[in-house]
């Protein structure tokens, strides 16, 4: 956490919010331009994140990104202040794993990980399509935690 450098914030900690995108690369976003659409909207709205992180100086926000296909994968699996953050295009190909991408952010809501001061996390939904393995299941641990 970082004390606040703004007036009447003095020694004031910010309190973490962890932001997940958890993003589907799965061989039918290829179809229209969905995944260029897809790399070419979160490319926009990092700056109108960067500018609310910048009006709330109470909190931290951090990103991470999760791609799913055929598995999940942590495109970006450290927390990165949105400040620093670049998104890196993402490619389309494979089936639609969402359970798996649910099971890995699940694991990682645990508050020994994301801290106990910090705020509710933020998780962001990208699909087009039908999932391929037990999203239910994966589901049910994002909401367990």
């Amino acid at each position: 956490m970082t004390n606040i450098g703004k007036p009447g914030t003095a020694g004031i900690a910010a309190r973490d919010m962890h932001f997940f995108w958890i993003v589907d690369c799965s061989g039918s976003m290829q179809i229209d331009g969905k995944m260029a659409a897809l790399n070419n909207a979160v490319k926009e709205a990092i700056p109108a994140m960067r500018d609310v992180a910048e009006e709330n100086p109470f909190a931290k926000m951090l990103i991470r990104v999760i791609a799913f296909s055929s598995g999940a994968t942590w495109t970006v699996a450290a927390p990165v202040p949105v400040a620093d953050f670049n998104w890196m295009d993402l490619q389309a190909d494979g089936v639609t794993d969402m359970g798996s991408a649910f099971e890995k952010v699940a694991d990682q809501l645990e508050t020994e990980k994301l801290g106990a001061r910090g705020f509710p996390p933020v998780l962001v939904l990208i699909s087009d399509g039908q999932p391929t393995d037990d999203w239910k299941k994966g589901l049910k641990k994002i909401l367990d935690t």
